[in-house]
């Protein structure tokens, strides 16, 4: 599998295909196992994201783990996930002897709630980190925050449901990767990571299986579109 490049397709298959012991940093954003019974969330607005969501229902947090562990030089990765599997990644985590942190994002415009329930005004990124990761200092203050604030929830500028900020996505990768290392991300989405290792001289592989959102990332990357 060539690097600087992106892949249309299943990950769980294309994973295979990277050599053992070539990956830097793994960056994604794997399906959250979101159930939808609409007791949640007040309105309509939530209900753009049950379609896509739904279709990976299935996802094994700790089989994916596995299956990319040895492709990576040290474990060392972001990974986005919600309070629902929170405890499955901790206790691999845990089992495996590595060391994490969790990172935050608040939304301070959240979609309403009802029902009893909080708002989905959160999300979460896990930190996992083995021996002999890289770290950058020296970047000053607020690269080294822990909770990052936008006014609102997803960047939904190319439609897709879970899109982050690229400011976001930048500063973890600046943190966790020095130039030219390579940064995977086998949930690729619109293409947010790719654009942020462009920027930052990463070197790159990504994946996306849905169609639309694989285009959508060839799109931005033909127009180096940074947003």
């Amino acid at each position: 599998m060539e690097t600087n490049k992106i892949y249309h397709g299943d990950c769980l298959e294309l994973i295979k295909e990277i050599p053992d012991k070539s990956i830097d940093l793994l960056y994604t954003d794997p399906p959250y196992n979101q159930e939808f019974s609409g007791g949640g969330s007040c309105g309509h607005s939530y209900d753009y994201r049950k379609e896509e969501m739904v279709k990976l229902s299935s996802f094994d947090p700790i089989s994916f783990l596995e299956l990319v562990k040895p492709k990576l030089k040290n474990f060392h990765a972001y990974i986005w996930t919600n309070k629902g599997l929170l405890r499955e990644y901790l206790n691999w985590i845990n089992d495996n002897g590595f060391s994490f942190d969790i990172l935050i994002w608040v939304k301070k415009s959240p979609i309403p709630a009802c029902n009893h329930k909080y708002l989905s005004d959160v999300e979460y990124c896990i930190f996992i980190r083995g021996k002999d990761c890289h770290w950058t200092t020296g970047l000053g203050y607020e690269k080294y925050k822990k909770v990052m604030t936008t006014e609102k929830g997803a960047n939904n500028t190319y439609g897709h449901p879970t899109q982050k900020y690229l400011w976001m996505v930048k500063k973890m990768i600046e943190v966790s990767t020095k130039k030219g290392d390579l940064v995977f991300d086998p949930f690729m989405g619109s293409g947010t990571t790719i654009l942020a290792c462009k920027e930052l001289q990463r070197n790159y592989i990504g994946i996306e299986l849905e169609t639309k959102y694989f285009e959508m990332a060839q799109s931005r990357l033909r127009q180096d579109v940074l947003l």
